[in-house]
Parts: structure tokens; sequence; C-alpha cells
């Protein structure tokens, strides 16, 4: 869960242009929740400052609250944050690094130092939760843009953190992926997970249990979308 208090940010004090305005929103778990918006809008600031990629500094001014499962970002380390939480992003190249997709969801783990047997015995269960069990010992570089997505689904979930935040992934995928991804994030959401979205293309507000349209700096609430209108 995620609630968010009173957030104002703008990234040049000196320029009193307020990117985001007077945000008050909490997003629960067992729910996904799409933010829209016009490119630039920002949405995926919201979603770096979630993370604490972006803090308040010399330049950027941040004031207001955020909270991940009731503990204070403020009093989270930034290397703890992605323990918690885990951000799929636009292009899943910028996240795929190895030669073979079981290197990739292996990866994270050991750096976590658990042992290989743990590790494959994890591997095993989300390859077969999300059904990519033939896809362990290829190259990600040739799978489909879906299929490189749902792999990196894979890796950050493997992490345990129980809220996602997913910026614009299906931005490069074709029809059987993104029907793909919207069964996975169903069973993840039936799990218990918080899953946000960060998203452009109305077809896919129709997954949304909650939907938000942020214009001007405000977050605002509105009905999504039903099946008919934008499928």
């Amino acid at each position: 869960m995620i609630k968010i208090s009173d957030l104002n940010f703008t990234y040049n004090k000196n320029e009193n242009r307020i990117i985001l305005k007077n945000i008050d929103v909490e997003f629960k778990r067992n729910e996904i929740s799409v933010i829209t918006g016009l490119s630039g809008c920002g949405k995926s600031t919201l979603f770096r400052i979630i993370s604490k990629e972006i803090i308040s500094n010399d330049i950027n001014l941040l004031t207001g609250n955020i909270f991940i499962n009731g503990e204070n970002l403020n009093n989270i380390e930034k290397k703890e944050v992605f323990t918690k939480l885990a951000i799929v992003r636009q292009d899943p190249d910028t996240q795929l690094i190895f030669p073979l997709v079981i290197d990739e969801l292996a990866f994270g783990l050991e750096n976590l130092n658990i042992k290989k047997d743990e590790i494959l015995e994890k591997i095993d269960q989300i390859s077969k939760e999300l059904s990519i069990e033939h896809l362990l010992f290829q190259n990600p570089r040739f799978l489909s843009g879906g299929e490189k997505q749902i792999v990196v689904l894979a890796s950050v979930l493997l992490l345990g953190a129980n809220i996602l935040l997913l910026d614009e992934c299906m931005s490069q995928v074709d029809k059987k992926g993104r029907e793909r991804i919207f069964q996975i994030l169903k069973i993840l959401k039936n799990e218990g997970k918080t899953i946000i979205m960060v998203e452009h293309n109305l077809k896919n507000l129709v997954i949304a249990d909650k939907t938000f349209s942020l214009i001007n700096g405000n977050l605002s609430y509105f009905k999504g979308y039903n099946n008919e209108e934008v499928s």
C-alpha cells in the first residue's frame, strides 16, 4: 500500500514551476490503479519520487509525505526501497543485460546472497506462475516485446516486492502480449499486490480498478473506461 499526503514538487526552485501539486492519494493492496495524462505532465516523475530516485535538494523542492506499507519514505534507505517496490519501465531492453533469461532471473537473487538451490527453486516457481518455463534458456534479445516485459516482471517479483510500478510497460507490446500481461497483473492483484500503472493508451485503462488523471500537476480520480468504449 502507498499513501501520499500533500505532495508538491518542482524541478527548479527558481523557476517556480510546480510539477506536482497538493497530491493526496492512496493506492491499496488487491487493486490496479492507472494514472493517465499527457506526455511530460509528471507521471514518470511521480514514480521516480516514490522510488526515491528524486529527492529534495538544493535545486529540487519536494514537500509532503509518502508512506509505503505504513512507513514514511523519509525513514527508508534508498537501497531498501527496492525490496518493497519494483519498477518495470517502458523499454524492457534497458533492464535486460544477460544472454539467457535464467541468468536474468537469478541476478538479483545472487546479489542477495541466496543459495543456488533456493534461487533455482524460486525461478522454477515464478516461471511456472508466469508461464515462461520455455523461455528460460533463450536470449532475451530475441524475445517479443511482451515476452521481454514478462521476464522483467518476473525478475523484479523474485526480489519480493509487493508494490509494482509499471511505467508505460505496454507501449512496445502487441495485442497478444498485452492480453498476457493483463492476465498476469490480475493474478498478482489477487495475490495482494499493489499495482500502479502509468499509461497514455486509453485501451490499457480497461484493467484499472481505479483511474486517475494527472493534469497541470493535479491528480484527480475519475471512473475508468469500460471494454466497449476503448477496446
